[in-house]
C-alpha cells in the first residue's frame, strides 16, 4: 500500500491540532521559506525586499498565481514576488510568524484562521463557483456505496474537504459514515489508482485526469454548494502600512485572470507544460476553469456569508454574528476592478 507521510484522517470533520504540533508547524514554516526562496534575475524592488505568496496545492484556482509569475505580471507591477508552496496550517502559522504577508487562499481554512485570531483579511477571490467533483472507482455506482470507504480531499477543513461534507448532507447521506483524509492533490491520482483510497475529491486539472484514467463522477460539487474559492488572504497590518503594494499584487492577479480568459491557447498551453499533461486534457481543465471564475474578484458579502455558514455548519463559532468586515477587505478589489473597466456593484 502506498504511504502519505503527510496524511491526516478524520471521519468526523475538522481535527484539532495539538499544541505541540503547532509550534512544530511555525518552526517548519520559518525553515520551509528560508529554503524556498531563490534568487530572481530581475529585480523590481531592491534586494532583500522578496515578497512572498504561498499557494496551498497545485493545479486549480492556484494556476492564476503559477501564470502570474510566468507570464510576468509580477515584475510588471514592480513587484519581486516569490511564490512557494505551502499546506494552509503551515502558511497560516508563517503568517503569524511575519513571515509572509500573502497566502492565495479564500475559504472555510483561511477565514476559521482569521475567526481564530491571525490578523487577516480576504481581499481579493479567483472563482466564484466550486468546480469539485467526487470521483470513484467505476465498481461504485452511488455515494451510498461508498459507505465506510476512504475518501480523499486535499486538505483537512479548506474548501475541498468542508463542500465535500455539506454535498454529501445535501445529498442525503451522513458525512461521518466515511473516512475522509488527506491528501496532496498532487498524489491524489496515485492514490486511486493504487486504491489508497476509494473517491476522491477532485478539481481540475487532476479532475480530468482522473476522468481520463476511468474514475467517475458520483457527485458534482460545484452544482449542490455555491461559494467562492481561491483568491488571496492578507494581514491586516500590510493592509495599513502598505496599500498601494497589496493593490498591486491584486492588479498583477486580475491582470493574470484576464490573459487567462482572453488567450486560450496561452493558457491551455501553459496548463499543459506546468501541470505535464496532454493538450486535450489542458483544454478540458481550461474550460472547466473559466466557467467558474470570478469576473472583478471583488469579494461579495453573499459569497463570504455562505463561507461562514459552512464553518458554522460544521461547528465552529456557531451563534456568532460575524461581519463582513471582520473577515474581508473589498476596498482595493473594487479599485483595481474598476480601473481595469469591469462593473463593480
Amino acid at each position: 500500500m502506498m504511504r502519505h507521510p503527510f496524511t491526516q484522517s478524520s471521519s468526523k470533520g475538522e481535527r484539532r491540532v495539538p499544541q505541540a504540533t503547532k509550534k512544530l508547524a511555525l518552526l517548519s514554516a520559518g525553515l520551509f521559506v528560508c529554503i524556498s526562496l531563490w534568487p530572481s534575475p530581475t529585480h523590481a524592488q531592491p534586494r532583500g525586499s522578496e515578497l512572498i505568496l504561498a499557494y496551498p496545492g497545485a493545479g486549480g484556482t492556484s494556476t492564476i498565481i503559477l501564470a502570474a509569475q510566468k507570464w510576468g505580471f509580477f515584475s510588471k507591477n514592480k513587484l519581486n514576488m516569490q511564490t512557494v508552496l505551502m499546506r494552509s496550517s503551515i502558511a497560516n502559522a508563517a503568517l503569524m510568524a511575519g513571515e509572509m504577508s500573502y497566502f492565495a487562499g479564500v475559504g472555510p481554512a483561511s477565514v476559521s484562521a482569521t475567526l481564530s485570531g491571525v490578523p487577516s483579511r480576504a481581499v481579493w477571490v479567483t472563482s466564484n463557483r466550486l468546480t469539485f467533483e467526487l470521483v470513484a472507482n467505476p465498481i461504485f455506482k452511488n455515494v451510498a456505496e461508498l459507505r465506510s470507504k476512504k475518501i480523499g480531499v486535499v486538505g483537512l477543513g479548506g474548501t475541498n474537504h468542508v463542500s465535500l461534507v455539506m454535498a454529501l448532507e445535501k445529498s442525503g447521506v451522513n458525512p461521518k459514515n466515511f473516512v475522509i483524509i488527506s491528501i496532496p492533490a498532487e498524489q491524489s491520482l496515485q492514490a486511486l489508482e493504487t486504491e489508497h483510497v476509494d473517491a476522491f475529491a477532485l478539481s481540475p486539472p487532476f479532475l480530468v485526469q482522473a476522468q481520463s484514467k476511468g474514475f467517475k463522477t458520483l457527485l458534482d460539487i460545484g452544482a449542490l454548494i455555491e461559494m467562492p474559492v481561491g483568491g488571496l488572504t492578507v494581514m491586516v497590518q500590510k493592509l495599513r502600512t502598505a496599500p498601494d503594494e497589496v493593490k498591486r499584487v491584486i492588479m498583477a492577479l486580475q491582470q493574470t485572470k484576464q490573459a487567462f480568459l482572453k488567450n486560450e491557447e496561452e493558457a491551455i498551453a501553459f496548463f499543459a507544460g506546468s501541470q505535464n499533461m496532454d493538450r486535450q486534457t489542458a483544454s478540458k481543465s481550461y474550460e472547466l476553469l473559466k466557467k467558474s471564475f470570478s469576473a472583478n474578484g471583488v469579494p461579495t458579502r453573499t459569497g463570504m456569508e455562505n463561507i461562514v455558514k459552512s464553518i458554522q455548519t460544521a461547528g465552529r463559532f456557531a451563534g456568532r454574528n460575524i461581519a463582513f468586515d471582520e473577515i474581508a477587505d473589498a476596498a482595493l478589489a473594487a479599485e483595481v476592478a474598476r480601473e481595469l473597466g469591469y462593473r463593480v456593484e
